[in-house]
């Protein structure tokens, strides 16, 4: 009996561990940003793939407006503002090795990489900060239906403050944003040459990563592994 009461004891135990909300905060400082190239390999967010002198981006994580939180515009002063994105989950993301989603023109050496996928009730808030101001805005992005891409998840966005930095641009709907960006990275064409498909994120979210020592290495064609941590499940 005493067996038995140990045994019930420690399933429910279990269970009530994963039922506790993950939450994680993070900047780019901390969680530095970096999108994936193929091969399991990721280049930082800013170094150009292209060829010296070729094309001023060479992807689109590299400009707007993919290459600021929210939507910043390329030529706003991050001197004055900063951000930090917050993540609250019911239960850790599960990853997983995938081929990579490119347009049918896309060539490469490589199409295997990782994708994630955020579980249902997933709130991710990107809080935008400014030297003068403080904090002005909250945009809370909800996922509401399984599966994976921006079309489960639903958003909106919190001002704080009635005056906004001059260079900032209220979206009438996180998601909405998201999902337009996202199409178009995906619906790229060749329109000049040394310009890759490359981006940021899965399942609709471009700034979390699940990928270890990127903060530390900054390397250019780093061969990434999965994090070890209580947010991450990694199905190989």
């Amino acid at each position: 009996m005493k067996t038995l009461l140990t045994v019930v004891f420690c399933v429910i135990s279990c269970a009530s561990c994963y039922a506790q909300e993950i939450s994680l905060g993070y900047t780019k400082e901390s969680l530095f940003p970096v999108y994936q190239i193929g091969g399991y390999k990721v280049f930082p967010v800013g170094y150009n793939p292209s060829a010296p002198g070729t094309d001023p981006h060479g992807t689109p994580a590299n400009h707007f407006p993919w290459l600021h939180p929210g939507g910043s515009p390329d030529g706003a002063d991050e001197s004055q503002f900063w951000s930090v994105k917050e993540l609250k989950l019911p239960s850790p993301i599960v990853v997983r090795r995938s081929v990579m989603e490119t347009p049918d023109w896309y060539t490469a050496m490589s199409d295997r990489g990782y994708s994630w996928t955020y579980p249902v009730g997933t709130v991710a808030t990107l809080k935008f900060f400014d030297k003068e101001l403080g904090e002005f805005s909250h945009h809370i992005s909800t996922k509401v239906r399984e599966g994976n891409g921006i079309d489960c998840w639903e958003g909106e966005e919190i001002l704080l403050t009635k005056r906004v930095p001059v260079w900032y641009n209220s979206p009438d709907n996180c998601t909405d944003c998201h999902q337009d960006v996202g199409r178009h990275a995906r619906s790229l064409e060749p329109k000049r040459h040394n310009y890759y498909f490359w981006n940021r994120g899965s399942d609709g979210r471009f700034s979390w990563h699940p990928f270890k020592d990127t903060d530390r290495t900054q390397r250019v064609g780093q061969r990434v592994e999965i994090r070890d941590s209580r947010e991450i499940i990694f199905r190989k």
